[in-house]
């Protein structure tokens, strides 16, 4: 019988090194456009975001914004998201790329500038999804609709907001499933002249 455990991670949890390797699989797996920009390769990313986690300062790839679906105590999706604006210097980031044997993507201070700062401006009580992920293996059987139906009972008091790629269907009615609407459409983020089709969705607090 599967079991599924919807958890908010913190800061203080003292996750193994697999975990936050997972953690920055979910991650970087989820959107093909930005995390490639960011990183090298993907195994830069494995190795770099777990340091981010362990420092514990960021204000994005940080444990405290991470909420995560576990199935027999392994993790198998994640929500990565963060309340009211973010403001993302990318120290503690630069600092795990420097060391690497990897050299830094030059696409990564446009992934900041042009995907990341546009979430400074956002209210105090709007939450911002910035990833919903699930494992590769593990889509198409409901995890999704456990985890994001978890997620908003447990901030029912908070508006929601985030953006999907316009051809990812089964994201988009996972979304609307969940009481998200569609608001305007925009260009995503990408480092090709042609930017990918997205659409922002919103969700209204439960009364």
């Amino acid at each position: 019988m599967n079991t599924f455990q919807t958890e908010q991670l913190h800061n203080k949890m003292q996750l193994s090194t697999e975990e936050l390797e997972c953690l920055s699989a979910l991650i970087y797996d989820t959107d093909p456009f930005i995390y490639p920009a960011m990183f090298y390769s993907k195994q830069q990313a494995l190795r770099a975001l777990p340091q981010v986690f362990r420092c514990g300062t960021d204000t994005v790839f940080n444990l405290d914004n991470c909420f995560v679906i576990r199935l027999q105590g392994k993790i198998v999706g994640l929500i990565l998201w963060r309340q009211g604006p973010v403001m993302w210097s990318m120290d503690s980031l630069h600092i795990a790329l420097k060391s690497d044997i990897e050299p830094i993507a030059y696409g990564l201070e446009l992934a900041k500038t042009e995907y990341f700062d546009s979430y400074q401006g956002k209210p105090d009580n709007l939450i911002n999804i910035i990833n919903v992920c699930i494992s590769e293996g593990m889509r198409g059987v409901g995890i999704g609709h456990i985890l994001l139906d978890s997620f908003i009972q447990n901030h029912s008091e908070c508006e929601m907001e985030l953006f999907v790629l316009c051809d990812n269907s089964s994201a988009i009615s996972l979304y609307t499933d969940n009481g998200f609407v569609p608001e305007r459409k925009q260009n995503g983020f990408s480092l090709n002249a042609n930017k990918p089709d997205c659409m922002l969705f919103t969700r209204k607090m439960m009364c």
